[in-house]
């Protein structure tokens, strides 16, 4: 279980498909859920030692699952956004957003002698065009990062000049694209570090089962 990982960053080896490393990493896991189901005969422990064990058993076995559920559910929610970009690309591609978007309202500002625009832009749109935003309510699927700005948009919309409005419909669709990007920045970003819950307590577990082994084999005798 615990070669998966290094297996993974050393992809130019030919050890095998990381596919298959995969599912065996699964079964594997799966395997060892139910040898701990049945050597615990799922009743809590009393000692330290088991305490401990028993708690980092739990931590592994539920930020495994957790992983199988975030690696199967996240890539068709980031397919059907419709973007294809990598995570180190959405920094990047948000920055043009942003340039684009103040061109577009100095140019609308300039045209109409109003500032209806700049005003939403500076209040609303510069903060938040600064980066990815809104990680936890993408990764939970609520719709509240577009609503919020929909209502900035509409009170502003009725207070603007004809260039302004002209310019609008412009940043409106590299605004949608901004929303975009922060969804899938949120399921890449939880994608990537998953791994942060799952591997610190396997690799504890690891040590407290070499522990949990020598400490049967002395007390039974097996180490004189």
């Amino acid at each position: 279980l615990l070669l998966f990982n290094p297996r993974k960053k050393l992809t130019f080896l030919p050890l095998g498909r990381v596919s298959a490393w995969t599912q065996l990493h699964l079964y594997l896991g799966l395997l060892v859920a139910g040898l701990f189901l049945l050597h615990t005969r799922i009743s809590l422990p009393s000692g330290m030692l088991d305490g401990t064990l028993y708690l980092l058993v739990s931590l592994t076995l539920a930020s495994g699952f957790a992983g199988i559920l975030i690696s199967r559910l996240l890539p068709p929610r980031i397919r059907r956004t419709g973007i294809e970009i990598t995570y180190n690309n959405i920094a990047p591609r948000i920055a043009e957003l942003r340039r684009e978007i103040e061109a577009l309202t100095i140019e609308a500002t300039a045209e109409s002698g109003r500032r209806g625009l700049a005003e939403l832009h500076e209040k609303h749109l510069r903060g938040w065009l600064a980066g990815a935003r809104d990680r936890w309510p993408h990764l939970l699927a609520s719709d509240h990062p577009r609503q919020r700005l929909e209502r900035c948009i509409r009170d502003y919309e009725r207070l603007l000049a004809s260039a302004e409005t002209a310019r609008l419909a412009a940043i409106r669709a590299r605004l949608d694209e901004k929303l975009k990007l922060d969804y899938i920045h949120a399921q890449q970003w939880l994608l990537r570090n998953w791994l942060l819950w799952h591997i610190p307590p396997a690799a504890a577990l690891a040590l407290f089962v070499v522990i949990h082994v020598l400490t049967v084999y002395a007390f039974v005798g097996g180490i004189r």
